[in-house]
């Protein structure tokens, strides 16, 4: 039987040898819990049945067993309270640091080192010492922190890591914008969902091992008021957004529109490098929420807005554009009765393509500008 991570997990404690049955889970078995998964994972024992979970050769299912099971990482983490935190942030950057390279530009990590980088940001949120800022988050001057703001977090650790991440990533993508700057066309847009799904992957990766960063000290800043402060992985999008998207997206969205158009000629076209451009475009959309529940883990709500602005709106605009010309030429050479077949041919063409690489709240829009087009002009 082909157990879940969690199922797999109370097998474990309940088969231990130290469990008392009794509810109480033991330093032991968290430290033989932990190991178990550390040799598994990195194939130094061996494996079957579940087990196997974790030994795949993809480093996302790997990684999995680590950043996807909340129940682990607590376990996890009442281990590494024990451990020692003596150390200063250079230590913590270099380590951090490693595993950013071999994430991003190597594209692989080991599960032992997955673990390592988790254990080492652990430490570093949950150090009581004060940390020096190099710069300081804006933050949004509210009636309660207007009077205490001096104190407020003054042991949170998190911040000093925080912006040496932003600033790594920053750098990063300004590489990558460079080396894309002079592409056009096909070519960027093969260059551009490429390196956007690496940088996607990699993202989810780091935001993964920076669990108790987001958790620990992005939601306290947040709900302290700080601004611009977000998860990981949305920072890193919006790192994205800025550097390389902001630049460029009109080169990289009227390709898109000319694929789309040489489609609709029946011609054959790479409808991977838009769907690819559409999802970016979807996910790098996301607004601050102005305040979040005791409850609620949601410091950022996904929206639409740059999916809609960059994206339908020109395609709507083309699509306009093309279907007035079609439709005037196919009356020149066609009857009417014909023209009334055809309609819903085009309709549903166009459906089609909504469907295959575009986001669905664009079909409501789209048949309206079809049947001004078709029917009421």
């Amino acid at each position: 039987i082909l157990l879940t991570n969690t199922s797999w997990i109370r097998q474990f404690l309940l088969s231990h040898s130290s469990y008392k049955q009794n509810s109480i889970v033991s330093e032991e078995i968290h430290y033989d819990l932990v190991w178990k998964m550390i040799k598994i994972t990195n194939e130094h024992e061996i494996i079957t049945s579940v087990e196997n979970i974790a030994a795949i050769g993809n480093i996302e299912c790997k990684l999995e067993v680590f950043q996807g099971d909340l129940e682990l990482q607590i376990l996890i983490e009442k281990k590494m309270s024990c451990l020692d935190r003596h150390f200063n942030f250079n230590d913590v950057w270099i380590k951090v640091l490693e595993g950013l390279e071999h994430v991003y530009r190597t594209k692989e990590m080991l599960p032992t080192e997955y673990v390592e980088i988790y254990r080492v940001i652990y430490n570093y949120c949950t150090n009581t010492q004060p940390q020096s800022f190099g710069s300081e988050i804006p933050r949004k001057p509210t009636k309660n922190n207007r009077k205490n703001n001096v104190h407020d977090g003054a042991n949170i650790i998190g911040e000093e890591l925080y912006i040496k991440l932003r600033n790594y990533l920053k750098i990063y993508v300004e590489e990558i914008f460079e080396k894309g700057f002079d592409l056009q066309d096909e070519s960027l847009l093969r260059f551009y969902a490429t390196n956007w799904e690496d940088y996607r992957f990699s993202s989810k990766v780091i935001n993964g091992f920076c669990h108790y960063l987001n958790r620990h000290w992005v939601r306290r800043m947040h709900d302290l008021g700080r601004r611009n402060v977000y998860e990981v992985f949305t920072m890193a999008m919006e790192v994205w957004q800025l550097v390389f998207f902001q630049p460029l997206q009109s080169q990289i969205t009227l390709p898109c529109l000319q694929l789309i158009n040489t489609e609709r000629q029946n011609e054959i076209i790479n409808t991977r490098l838009i769907r690819a451009v559409v999802q970016s475009y979807i996910e790098l959309g996301f607004q601050e929420n102005s305040s979040v529940s005791n409850n609620s883990h949601q410091i950022t709500s996904p929206t639409l807005k740059i999916y809609k602005d960059y994206m339908e709106v020109p395609f709507l605009q083309y699509t306009e554009q093309f279907y007035r010309q079609e439709a005037a030429n196919f009356l020149v050479h066609n009857s009417m009765s014909e023209y009334l077949r055809k309609i819903p041919r085009w309709i549903d063409e166009e459906l089609h393509r909504i469907e295959s690489y575009l986001h669905s709240s664009t079909s409501a829009p789209l048949i309206k500008i079809l049947e001004q087009i078709f029917i009421l002009d």
